[in-house]
């Protein structure tokens, strides 16, 4: 299966309607809808949290990890929240893993829990924990990257360093530097990075038609933005080159702004320190430094009215094994 982006007029109704079942059933199941996770982790999630009254705020979605614990029973969870301070979540939204360590600091609202590690401290204010049935969705139904990792072929880099705003337009590129202070505008359209490399105060800009394929990793530095608030783009990171668990694919640094979806199944992604945060995010594994704020906002893409990404990808990657993309040529602006 794809990673299938939705459109902003059906999620809120597969939302409204997957909460309706699990209240008419009595919170039995964890949704097994994706689309309802604002913080989706296939293995491993961990929240430092905040001051639970302006950060460590998770507004809508439901926060889970897909796979069962491979070592129940020992000192480790797949969830680590509220053991450091505050993690609250919204009114009718689902906290969801096969073990959980939900620290005196921790707020939900339905618990799924079958191993809880430690004392289950925290407050659950409607129900939990309840026991589920592992993994929430089957392997075969979980989303792919629409690309294959290594087959990004341009050597197309680019550096923004002008001093005034640069417009990229949609293609293949190689690696792509956002040096300090810059601004890059990234219109509708598939464009596909080797890394995507931000450095501090920077800006991005985006509109809801745009899709980010990263073959590496994606970096954004301290005190930047990234996207554009009711404008959110696609952004999927398939990790290339980055190795072991502490290396992250997508990795957000301190004081961020973040408006985007973002995707990686096969590496970490890092939400950061003070940062607040508005889409989705799901990763193999999901951590967070402290003072974090997420906001669920409802995928915004309707691939039915544009070319699948698979077969963008195609294209572009034939392009540039043609020489149209800037195979061998280096760019720097300014």
């Amino acid at each position: 299966m794809t990673f299938q982006m939705k459109s902003k007029r059906l999620i809120p109704l597969l939302v409204v309607l997957s909460q309706a079942a699990i209240e008419l059933h009595g919170a039995a199941v964890p949704s097994p809808d994706i689309n309802t996770y604002v913080l989706f982790a296939y293995y491993e999630l961990s929240f430092k949290g905040g001051d639970g009254t302006t950060t460590g705020i998770i507004d809508g979605g439901n926060v889970g990890v897909n796979f069962p614990d491979p070592n129940p029973g020992d000192s480790s969870a797949l969830i680590n929240v509220g053991t450091n301070r505050s993690f609250i979540m919204s009114d009718g939204t689902q906290l969801v893993a096969d073990s959980l360590r939900f620290g005196s600091d921790a707020s939900a609202w339905d618990v799924f829990a079958n191993n809880q590690v430690g004392a289950c401290g925290g407050t659950i204010r409607n129900a939990g924990p309840l026991a589920f049935s592992t993994p929430v969705i089957a392997p075969l139904d979980l989303p792919l990257l629409d690309f294959v990792v290594g087959s990004n072929v341009s050597a197309l880099d680019i550096t923004v360093n002008s001093g005034s705003p640069l417009a990229l337009t949609a293609g293949v590129y190689g690696q792509v530097i956002v040096q300090n202070g810059e601004e890059l505008n990234l219109g509708a359209g598939v464009y596909f990075f080797d890394d995507f490399l931000m450095g501090q105060n920077t800006t991005i800009t985006t509109v809801d038609d745009t899709i980010i394929y990263v073959d590496g990793k994606i970096s954004i530095g301290d005190g930047s933005t990234f996207g554009s608030a009711g404008q959110l783009a696609t952004i999927q990171a398939g990790g290339e080159g980055v190795t072991g668990a502490t290396e992250s694919a997508v990795n957000f640094g301190q004081n961020v702004t973040v408006f985007g979806n973002f995707f990686s199944p096969n590496k970490r992604l890092s939400l950061g320190k003070a940062t607040d945060l508005y889409g989705i995010f799901w990763a193999y594994n999901i951590n967070s430094d402290f003072n974090v704020n997420v906001t669920f906002v409802a995928l915004p893409n309707e691939l039915s009215d544009a070319p699948e990404p698979g077969v963008w990808t195609t294209m572009l990657i034939g392009l540039a094994l043609l020489g149209l993309g800037g195979i061998g040529r280096k760019k720097t602006t300014g």
